[in-house]
């Protein structure tokens, strides 16, 4: 990221231009380095289709699968969806010692 102190080349300006000036699909393109945060649209498409072959049922790439940075955040989204459908004031975590000491950290975050 940081805050460059210098202007950008032209051939950046000018392609820069020529994309907000693009009518393509009905109006201007508006890329940027980001994407959604349960995973790139394209590559969620295609993990939706091939697990849902693999489950044997119809998987939406944009509610049923999320790609996460690493196992720690993938751990901390699947137990808190997992306590979100259990309700309000109906929380309770339960471990088995020894745990992955990540658990407790997460668990006390939640």
């Amino acid at each position: 990221q940081g805050f460059p102190n210098f202007d950008p080349p032209d051939f950046v300006v000018r392609a820069l231009q020529q994309e907000l000036e693009s009518r393509a699909d009905g109006g201007p393109q508006t890329r940027h380095q980001y994407t959604r945060t349960a995973g790139q649209p394209l590559l969620v498409e295609l993990l939706a289709e091939r697990y849902s072959r693999h489950l044997d049922r119809t998987l939406d790439p944009m509610k049923n699968v999320a790609v996460t940075v690493g196992a720690t955040n993938g751990l901390y989204l699947a137990m808190k969806t997992a306590l979100q459908r259990a309700g309000q004031g109906e929380w309770e975590i339960l471990t088995l010692e020894p745990f992955f000491e990540l658990y407790r950290a997460q668990a006390e975050g939640l």
